[in-house]
């Protein structure tokens, strides 16, 4: 205002700005030279104060107190040797490293150093390890037992998600009870989602295509290599036109077909004479009565356990199961009293009130419990043709003999009609005795006709040591030769005594191959569709509701297979071990 009422303008002259000017520069320099001072001032004091900072170092001492340090020995800091929690070096005073553990481990404030000291060494053991577990091997070996685990996993027939879900916070937990902290983190190293689960490690492929067993050999396996199939007898299977071994026979023309000796024994036990079938159906009608009506099987339990019986529930009869008649005839009797109060004012008590009806199914039980047993003797896994033939000898040499006996009135092989009897203190009659014969008998005779008599002819097969060559007829000049020489050898005869019968003779093909072939040929063949069998129970129980949008031929394969996966080789060809993503 005072630069225009002199002049009349605020206008100012040039070079009034330019010293202006030149002076708050003048001023901008001394401001920032004192800001830098001060800056500068702030930094020393700062700097003084981190030098004047104590750095407390740990002391031998502090082990009584349960603590050892982490860090470098420049700069410490206290470490609990029982929770492994690491404080501020602030913290390394005994008061406060007292309080630490009083507070959070009072159950160790009486103890003494030499607890202590074993805990410390555990702990740099556990260091060691650790540092060890990140290393290439460290990771190789988390990756083999991921593959060991998955393996598990798979032969269990449970969900992939088990081992993650379960197994690894399982085998953690337990770590870290019995052996602390780090080996807990060690173990939590092992890969086991659900994607790190290896399954192709045999072949089983789906059948999708109507001409698909050319297609479906792999691994350079030959028909050529194919003898004998073995079937459950069904037309679709055996039909030599349109069937499985029509279709074999069309590439492979030397194929020969066999009955599974298992089925064959199963259609033996349905053979039934007309008095026994009658008996057979009349008990299945009154477990049905019973089992098939809610109610009464709930008021049938509630009896059994007033009663005080051993078992509480009847087993309901089903047909297509091998053992199901043994099964329910043997709880039926075991409970027929408790059976014939419940069904007291029904139409079937007559039936229960009857000794001669009751010793019929007290002589069935009997007798398909042997059947029963007879059958469970041919679902092994490495039965060979011979131990078949023996079985089958066997049962028809006893039912013969046990149809002689009893009409002795000798009931010794039959406990439960025995115990009945003497129980009852009543005779069998003459009628009974003819029926439980005359079954026996054709038994016996069924047997026969679907396990035709042995070749003797093949004996030499079973044991070459002991046989007549000359009366051999099978055999060419060339296999009689072998044969002379395999029974000369000394060490060969020390070797038949510690080897199964088909492994003596692969060892045997290394010297005498054409003789040896010629056995293993009537010793490879499956006995039984028992696999198959396994196979299809294993496939019903991992396919389940819960699973059912499982791709089931990886997990069949590992399932059902008695081999093991070459670990070792699946390792070398990894080029990358990855830990799990929880550590």
């Amino acid at each position: 205002m005072y630069q225009w009422l002199k002049s009349g303008s605020l206008k100012r002259p040039i070079c009034e700005i330019e010293e202006d000017n030149t002076v708050n520069d003048m001023n901008k320099v001394q401001c920032t030279d004192q800001h830098s001072s001060s800056d500068s001032n702030r930094r020393n004091v700062n700097s003084k104060s981190t030098v004047g900072t104590k750095v407390r170092k740990y002391k031998t001492e502090y082990l009584q107190l349960g603590f050892t340090f982490a860090g470098t020995e420049d700069e410490p800091k206290p470490q609990c040797i029982i929770c492994l929690e690491i404080l501020s070096n602030e913290s390394m005073k005994p008061s406060k490293l007292r309080h630490h553990f009083e507070t959070k481990h009072g159950e160790f404030t009486s103890k003494f150093l030499d607890l202590f000291v074993v805990k410390l060494g555990e702990f740099k053991k556990s260091q060691k390890v650790m540092k060890s577990s990140t290393s290439l091997s460290g990771n190789k070996n988390a990756t083999l037992a991921s593959y060991k685990v998955a393996q598990l996993d798979a032969k269990s027939g449970k969900a992939h998600t088990i081992a993650e879900e379960l197994i690894l916070p399982a085998a953690i937990t337990l770590c870290k009870t019995m052996l602390g902290e780090s080996a807990a983190k060690l173990i939590s190293s092992v890969p086991l989602s659900n994607n790190t689960i290896k399954e192709k490690l045999l072949i089983c492929l789906q059948i999708l295509k109507k001409h698909y067993l050319q297609g479906y050999l792999q691994h350079g396996i030959s028909w050529e290599k194919c003898v004998e199939i073995t079937t459950d007898g069904a037309a679709v299977m055996s039909g030599y036109k349109t069937g499985l071994l029509g279709r074999v026979k069309e590439v492979a023309p030397q194929v020969k077909c066999t009955h599974c000796c298992i089925h064959r024994e199963a259609l033996v036990a349905k053979r039934l004479s007309e008095h026994m079938k009658t008996t057979l159906e009349e008990l299945v009608k009154i477990l049905n009565f019973i089992k098939s009506r809610l109610l009464q099987s709930r008021l049938f339990e509630v009896l059994c356990k007033d009663m005080g019986s051993d078992h509480i529930q009847l087993i309901l009869h089903t047909e297509i199961r091998w053992l199901s008649r043994g099964k329910i005839l043997q709880c039926f009797f075991e409970l027929r009293d408790e059976v014939r109060v419940f069904l007291l004012e029904t139409r079937f008590v007559g039936l229960l009130t009857d000794f001669s009806w009751l010793s019929r199914i007290a002589y069935l039980a009997d007798a398909f419990e042997y059947l029963n047993t007879l059958n469970l003797s041919l679902q092994e896994i490495d039965i060979d043709v011979f131990h078949v033939e023996d079985k089958i000898k066997a049962t028809i040499k006893k039912f013969e003999i046990w149809a002689i006996r009893v009409e002795k009135n000798s009931f010794s092989n039959f406990p439960t009609l025995q115990s009945f009897l003497e129980s009852s203190c009543e005779c069998l009659s003459r009628e009974v005795k003819s029926e439980i014969s005359e079954h026996l008998l054709s038994m016996a005779k069924i047997l026969r006709k679907y396990f035709h008599q042995p070749d003797p002819n093949n004996t030499w097969i079973r044991n070459p040591f002991s046989c007549d060559i000359e009366k051999i007829e099978n055999l060419s000049e060339q296999e009689q030769d072998e044969l002379i020489d395999l029974v000369t050898n000394g060490k060969m005869k020390n070797i038949f005594g510690d080897k199964k019968l088909i492994d003596f003779w692969l060892i045997v093909q290394n010297d005498q191959k054409q003789l040896a072939e010629k056995a293993l040929r009537h010793l490879i063949p499956f006995c039984t569709t028992y696999r198959c069998e396994q196979a299809f129970s294993t496939y019903s129980y991992m396919k389940n509701k819960y699973r059912n949008r499982l791709n089931i031929d990886a997990d069949l394969r590992v399932k059902i297979s008695s081999m093991q996966p070459d670990l070792d080789e699946i390792m070398n060809k990894k080029e990358k071990f990855h830990l799990s993503h929880k550590v």
